[in-house]
């Protein structure tokens, strides 16, 4: 008697911690549905977002287009020709990493040299995929470029891409 009144006390505790469990459970999937909700709402944000950089890209490069004379020229030190002549290559766009890696430069120096072209009004399109930023120049302005040599590069760094 008292050992069944023993296992009849065990299996109530163990079904009681199962319903506990059980609970927790449909908690956890519970917040679970919710971070995804959340996460998905939170990735078209992002791309939204992106888009609307893009556009702002688009029409600040319509503006300094019809502002800009063709005549004009961009002094660059050695270090942004190199930049510059990687992405005037390349025929997609690059991240910082690759650029970096490509001329045997530092990730930081890069960025640097980006963020003077971009101040020195070098028209460069950046394009975020997976948290990774990608440059490109503006289509335009590499064409600019090919017709009017608007940033003149030094035989030494145009050497180094032959």
């Amino acid at each position: 008697m008292k050992i069944e009144s023993i296992e009849n006390g065990v299996r109530s505790g163990f079904s009681k911690i199962k319903d506990e469990l059980n609970e927790h459970l449909d908690a956890i999937n519970q917040n679970t549905a919710e971070l995804t909700t959340a996460y998905q709402y939170i990735a078209q944000l992002e791309s939204r977002i992106e888009k609307l950089n893009e556009r702002i890209d688009e029409l600040t490069l319509t503006v300094q287009g019809s502002v800009a004379t063709p005549s004009y020229s961009i002094d660059l030190s050695l270090r942004e020709q190199e930049v510059f002549l990687s992405l005037y290559m390349s025929a997609e766009p690059l991240c910082v990493e690759e650029m970096a890696k490509q001329l045997g430069l530092t990730s930081e120096l890069v960025g640097v040299s980006l963020n003077k072209l971009v101040s020195k009004g070098v028209p460069l399109i950046r394009k975020t995929v997976n948290e990774l930023t990608f440059f490109s120049l503006e289509s335009s302005f590499k064409s600019m470029q090919a017709r009017k040599n608007v940033v003149p590069v030094s035989e030494s760094v145009a050497a180094q891409f032959n």
